[in-house]
């Protein structure tokens, strides 16, 4: 009998030891590198819709008003149809990065899509978080061939 006691004990020690390792891991340390693709994602999504108080939360509270105010006065110019990230590049023991992004949008008057490429240069601050402190329109290249490639 008292085997049994013993091993009900021992059963419940070990799934109460797996349920609490379990819930530890949950909502535990988020990397740099995660918070980065959480707010890049975030913030390009955000443009995409024009919803440019979520967008305005990954931009520096200095220039913040400013942003939002240029967008007020751009938001009727086009429209993003969808947007694509197209590399990420991390400098400066990844406190620092690079992202291009992709848009592809049309103007109210037109239904001609055009794609604009923007570089984001992402700062992750002290408290933690990722704010974007500049973007900068780039020009892609043409795609060269499979051929020059190789």
């Amino acid at each position: 009998m008292k085997t049994g006691c013993n091993r009900d004990w021992l059963i419940k020690l070990m799934v109460t030891t797996t349920f609490a390792a379990m819930l530890g891991g949950c909502g535990g340390y988020t990397s740099p590198g995660e918070k980065l693709q959480r707010a890049v994602f975030r913030y390009n999504n955000a443009v995409r819709w024009s919803n440019y108080a979520v967008a305005a939360e990954y931009i520096p509270a200095d220039i913040r008003e400013k942003y939002l105010s240029d967008r007020r006065d751009a938001a009727n110019n086009l429209r993003i149809l969808e947007f694509n990230i197209d590399e990420v590049r991390h400098a400066n023991l990844a406190s620092k990065a690079e992202v291009l992004v992709t848009y592809q949008w049309v103007k109210p008057s037109s239904n001609v899509v055009q794609n604009s490429t923007f570089t984001q240069h992402w700062h992750y601050g002290e408290n933690k978080e990722w704010l974007l402190k500049k973007r900068v329109k780039t020009e892609r290249k043409a795609a060269d061939s499979i051929e020059q490639r190789l």
